[in-house]
C-alpha cells in the first residue's frame, strides 16, 4: 500500500519541496550533496524503499558521510514506526 502512494507522490516532487523539507528538519546539505541526493530520491526511491543493500552503499559514496547517516537513520526510524 505505502508503495503505491509513494509512486504517487514521487512523480510529482520537486526540489524545492525536498529542499524544504530537509531544512524543516534540521538536515543540513550543501549544493553538491543536494545535486546528487535529488534524482538519487527521485529515480531510485524502490531501490531505498525495498532496502537494498547496495543501493545505500553507492550513496554512501557519493555524499557526505554525516549527512548519510543522518538520512539512513530516518529511513530506519520511519521503516519501523510504518512497519514496511
Amino acid at each position: 500500500m505505502y508503495k503505491t502512494l509513494i509512486k504517487q507522490y514521487i512523480k510529482n516532487i520537486d526540489e524545492n519541496t525536498v529542499k524544504k523539507y530537509l531544512k524543516e528538519n534540521n538536515f543540513s546539505i550543501s549544493e553538491k550533496d543536494f545535486q546528487i541526493l535529488y534524482p538519487f530520491l527521485k529515480n531510485r526511491w524502490e531501490e531505498i524503499y525495498d532496502g537494498k543493500e547496495t543501493t545505500f552503499k553507492e550513496l554512501k559514496q557519493q555524499i557526505n558521510p554525516r549527512l548519510f547517516q543522518e538520512l539512513y537513520q530516518l529511513y530506519l526510524e520511519t521503516k519501523q514506526k510504518y512497519h514496511i
